[in-house]
């Protein structure tokens, strides 16, 4: 199965298929059945993921199973185009829940999970809590009631700093830029769905990754290649070579390629 990508000129992380990760739903598309009987999600355009959240996930489902629970999966990847007509839908008044645009979802990098709150077997969402934050996985509500969205769960691996930063920082758009480095990171990014060319995914990819690798004086991830992003890319490269060139496309590959090999900082959580 060929991994889902769209406009992505530079890739650091390719997704992989949730293989042995069990759905929400069984054959018939009805949930809450026996654990036996859920689908695979691996292969279903959902079923893709990082191999970081592949693992914690796979874990995650055979803790719940072994403390009597069941846990699930209704999505994880979604697709920029999808997220982007969901909210087109929303602003229309064609859709009552909100629903982030393109880019704008940890979903859209397969960074998140849906889950069934609602048939959890013989635990409760708190159990579920327990069980899945210290692999990793983050959920978007302060408490584990039964409320909207408490069947979400990001899995921000390394990108957990940057959003801290982005909080402070960025404020208001914190979750909005951090859904952007990670969906930039997987190379699933929407060219045609933006309305971005490949060059400025090209210096957003860019920006995102001097991010990554702690160099926050690169400020917003949008893909123009202002001062913040020059004074970024020659506080990452301060030898001064042709990665100071990222107007030009040979600067944004030699750019891209040595920031790809630059190690994240240690997430401190």
């Amino acid at each position: 199965m060929t991994p889902p990508s769209t406009d992505a000129p530079f890739l650091r992380v390719p997704l992989v298929p949730l293989i042995g990760v069990r759905s929400s739903y069984d054959h018939d598309g009805e949930t809450g059945g026996p654990w036996s009987e859920r689908k695979d999600i691996g292969g279903s355009e959902t079923g893709w993921g990082t191999p970081g959240l592949y693992r914690a996930l796979a874990t995650a489902q055979r803790a719940v199973l072994e403390a009597g629970g069941t846990m699930g999966v209704t999505e994880c990847y979604r697709s920029f185009a999808t997220s982007q007509k969901a909210h087109d839908k929303w602003r229309r008044g064609d859709r009552k829940h909100y629903a982030c645009p393109g880019g704008a979802s940890v979903h859209n990098a397969g960074q998140a999970i849906d889950i069934d709150a609602y048939h959890l077997g013989g635990i409760d969402l708190a159990d579920v809590w327990d069980i899945v934050v210290p692999l990793g996985f983050t959920p978007i509500i302060s408490e584990p009631k039964m409320v909207s969205e408490c069947w979400h769960f990001d899995f921000r691996g390394e990108w957990y700093d940057f959003h801290r930063w982005a909080k402070k920082n960025a404020r208001r758009n914190a979750y909005a830029q951090l859904a952007r480095c990670m969906t930039l990171d997987v190379g699933t990014w929407d060219g045609e769905a933006s309305g971005w060319s490949s060059e400025r995914i090209e210096v957003a990819y860019i920006q995102a990754q001097l991010h990554r690798i702690g160099v926050h004086v690169v400020g917003k991830v949008d893909g123009l290649p202002g001062p913040a992003t020059r004074r970024a890319v020659s506080a990452a490269f301060p030898e001064q070579s042709p990665c100071q060139d990222i107007e030009s496309p040979e600067g944004r590959r030699e750019a891209a390629a040595r920031l790809n090999a630059m190690p994240t900082p240690v997430a401190r959580r």
